[in-house]
């Protein structure tokens, strides 16, 4: 005997599953489309952020080696914002958007320096003869890759504030490396210390002035070979 009511009910249960399974698929599929979608926009910020940050990178380099080319010939003080732009060839709008003034510039370059100074001077042990001669020759290294800049902020014309922070930085490095063998007291510690690093520097600026004409191995050994006993 054909009953209606089941067939109809049959048909009505075949069609709530077809609308779950779509729904369903739906679903999954805007997810998926939205997962695909959080993806690219992610990636794409990633792109737009590296891009960016190249260009920042790009921008202060740029003024970076502008004011070291213009302290070669004139003095900080007489250096303007306009000179720096115009021998970056970048606005000056750009400019004070990274720096306060040609005086932070320079800071910021000096800075760097001395930030990747310490990072050299305290991965070796100087106690070590060996490795006290590798990390000077590291340290020549390094300011044979930077020739311009520390040519330039070292030489006679030079930020002399920096030459002094430079020296600091190595003769506490020094000072506080130095073992409890060393009979000297604190007092003389610090003129040894002096005696040291700013023969050192000298040195250094010698090299640099004679436009690097000795290897970075053959400096170190002879800054490495004045000791006090």
């Amino acid at each position: 005997m054909h009953h209606p009511f089941k067939h109809d009910n049959i048909i009505k249960d075949t069609v709530l599953d077809l609308q779950h399974t779509v729904l369903k698929h739906t679903y999954k599929n805007q997810h998926l489309a939205a997962k695909c979608w959080l993806t690219l926009q992610i990636g794409c910020d990633n792109a737009v952020n590296k891009k960016l940050d190249r260009r920042k990178k790009y921008t202060r380099m740029v003024l970076k080696d502008s004011l070291i080319s213009l302290l070669q010939t004139k003095q900080l003080a007489t250096i303007t914002v306009k000179e720096i732009c115009k021998s970056a060839d970048i606005n000056r709008t750009t400019f004070y958007t990274h720096y306060k003034d040609p005086f932070d510039l320079l800071e910021k370059i000096e800075e760097e320096i001395i930030a990747d100074l310490n990072t050299y001077l305290n991965q070796y042990n100087i106690e070590q003869e060996e490795e006290s001669l590798q990390m000077t020759e590291r340290l020549l290294a390094y300011i044979a890759s930077k020739y311009n800049i520390c040519q330039t902020l070292l030489n006679e014309n030079g930020d002399h504030s920096f030459e002094q922070r430079v020296m600091d930085v190595a003769r506490t490095f020094l000072i506080n490396n130095w073992t409890d063998n060393n009979e000297m007291g604190t007092d003389v510690s610090e003129y040894a210390g002096t005696f040291l690093i700013g023969g050192s520097i000298y040195v250094i600026k010698q090299w640099l002035a004679n436009n690097m004409d000795q290897s970075p191995e053959q400096i170190a050994r002879l800054i490495n070979s004045a000791k006090i006993r």
